[in-house]
């Protein structure tokens, strides 16, 4: 768990992130197949707050902050619920030789079993 304040600094980057990688022209290609915005899938954080900017009612640094504030949130409640998940093993992210050694134990734990002569 990286904390509240690092993991919204992480939301905020990921939202901006979206939008430099294209988001707004995506969306814009979808408009154009005949898409709207009333569709489930472009109600989805970043889609339903990039398609009013294709529709000319919003701009495109209001669209990046409702992005941000609601990426934040989402994951503000992600956090909440991970915590009530007794299973959960929280790793930091930065430490490769103990994500690692977790995945290993894991992926060890759960191959099956064979006999030497039942192949």
């Amino acid at each position: 768990d990286p904390g509240r304040d690092a993991l919204d600094r992480r939301s905020d980057a990921r939202a901006r992130a979206m939008i430099d990688a294209g988001l707004l022209q995506a969306c814009r290609g979808l408009v154009e197949r005949g898409y709207t915005a009333a569709l489930r899938p472009l109600q989805a954080i970043g889609y339903r707050h990039v398609m009013p900017v294709v529709e000319g009612t919003d701009t495109l640094a209001n669209a990046l902050q409702g992005m941000q504030r609601d990426t934040r949130h989402f994951a503000r409640r992600q956090r909440t619920w991970f915590r009530g998940v007794a299973e959960a093993v929280w790793l930091d992210p930065g430490d490769f030789a103990a994500i690692e050694s977790r995945v290993r134990a894991f992926l060890e734990a759960a191959a099956p079993r064979y006999s030497e002569g039942a192949r």
